[in-house]
């Protein structure tokens, strides 16, 4: 017997309250807003110049804007799993396979294709080889994250629903 035959075999995925359906659709929520929130707060921060909300540490490397919005589309898919929204699960995973995939292809080309830079201009004087570009495991996570959450949406849209995602009856 395989370990997740034994696992459904031993746990009844019912979707009540405290079910384990219902509390993997309630950290997924919870993880995805913690993603837009903090996303959001550096998106924020790059746009109105406050650097504490994108520099956390002084003088050492900051959370650049293409890692926030990266944040807020990851965070977006997770939600898009509960709500069962196939097209935002595929948007917000191309988009994030986008920002991360052209950063990994900028640093392995070392070329600047203008991503970085794109929406704000790096105002900071921070020593770095490429002002506004995340860091090389940044961008490899967004892309996995968006790799997932294009593997979701295609699930969804085959399947028609998730066992963690379907809505409580």
């Amino acid at each position: 017997m395989s370990i997740s035959n034994h696992i459904q075999a031993n746990i009844a995925l019912t979707d009540g309250p405290g079910s384990p359906v219902s509390v993997i659709r309630m950290v997924t929520i919870g993880v995805g807003s913690t993603c837009i929130a903090l996303g959001l707060a550096v998106v924020v921060g790059w746009l109105l110049r406050t650097d504490y909300l994108i520099e956390i540490i002084p003088l050492l490397a900051t959370m650049v804007f293409n890692t926030g919005l990266g944040l807020v589309l990851c965070g977006l898919g997770l939600v898009a799993v509960v709500v069962h929204d196939r097209r935002a699960l595929n948007i917000c995973g191309v988009a994030v396979l986008a920002i991360g995939g052209l950063t990994l292809l900028e640093y392995g080309l070392n070329a600047n294709i203008g991503l970085d830079e794109l929406f704000v201009r790096d105002h900071l004087l921070v020593n770095t080889s490429n002002p506004g570009r995340m860091a090389p495991v940044t961008a490899l996570a967004l892309v996995v994250g968006g790799g997932v959450i294009s593997m979701l949406g295609n699930l969804l849209s085959r399947n028609r629903e998730l066992p963690a995602s379907r809505p409580s009856r």
